[in-house]
């Protein structure tokens, strides 16, 4: 391949990946890593390559920010709210209740973030569990084996029989845009995110542009006491509903759609204890933690 092959190869590749940040800053060095530019000859090729975006439209410098970019999108379909039904939202459930705080639409994004030993994977085929009558369910496995993951199914209330009936389970763990069911409860435990974690919100983004009516709820490992997962707010941008576990405790830390209006759940905080490894159980004390009282929302007590 010749020189010029090379650059306009390269050039093509920076465009197409540039597209998938969905309109997010980036720094020049993040090309670097993607592509594994190295050399000077490459790093080179990669300022010329930006430059030449910029001075074309697609791509725009940061003001402020000193070699960063970001993508130039103008493709814009025309949203058909009039003939939406407001009032069509999944009744999907969860463990300790969370539907009666938060309603989820088509096409919604939910992330659980998980310390270790939380009950992160729990929390995930708990939901499975209560939902496999109303939705078809999919899930999809990274960390545990067939043994495991049956082992996992015998503490719940749903026999081993209907579980192989109605839910289906695939081990993946990387690129789920892919295998993706647009119209189904999709549940992926867990997206593996070793580096780069920027590329959490570009993921979840593919997530989303795949759905149509469906849902996809996505765990993620978190450190014990942080709020949010690796990625951090790149982790929750798409997310209608964003939930932290910890050991014995679950925090909404971000909620879109409130299923009272005049209650805002952000931040509401609620103690449990997990049996076997599925069942949620609350300790017996109510949600504690306060709304943004600027949103207009009650105030909860603080226990």
């Amino acid at each position: 391949m010749s020189t010029n092959d090379e650059y306009t190869a390269l050039s093509q590749a920076i465009v197409a990946w540039a597209e998938e940040t969905d309109g997010r800053w980036f720094p020049a060095n993040m090309v670097d890593r993607e592509f594994d530019l190295k050399t000077r000859k490459d790093k080179q090729n990669r300022w010329i390559i930006l430059d030449r975006l910029c001075k074309k439209g697609t791509l725009e410098r940061h003001s402020t920010k000193a070699h960063e970019y970001r993508f130039v999108s103008e493709s814009r379909e025309e949203l058909d709210w009039l003939a939406a039904d407001a009032g069509n939202f999944l009744p999907i459930r969860f463990p300790l209740g969370l539907e009666s705080y938060c309603r989820l639409y088509p096409k919604s994004i939910v992330v659980v973030s998980g310390a270790f030993n939380s009950g992160k994977s729990g929390f995930m085929l708990s939901t499975a569990g209560m939902n496999m009558h109303t939705f078809p369910v999919k899930i999809f496995n990274s960390e545990m084996g067939p043994e495991e993951f049956k082992s996992r199914l015998v503490a719940s209330d749903v026999s081993l029989d209907e579980w192989s009936q109605m839910v289906k389970v695939y081990e993946r763990n990387a690129n789920f845009a892919d295998v993706i069911f647009p119209d189904a409860l999709n549940i992926i435990d867990y997206m593996e995110v070793e580096e780069d974690f920027y590329r959490v919100g570009r993921d979840i983004n593919k997530i989303f542009r795949t759905l149509t009516t469906g849902v996809a709820i996505i765990a993620l490992q978190k450190k014990t006491g942080a709020a949010l997962g690796r990625g951090q707010e790149f982790s929750v941008e798409k997310a209608r509903l964003a939930v932290s576990i910890d050991p014995g405790e679950l925090t909404i830390v971000k909620a879109k759609s409130w299923a009272d209006p005049t209650s805002n759940p952000n931040g509401l905080i609620l103690k449990f204890k997990l049996v076997q490894g599925y069942k949620f159980i609350s300790d017996g004390q109510p949600w504690r933690g306060q709304t943004d009282a600027s949103q207009g929302g009650k105030q909860y007590a603080k226990k």
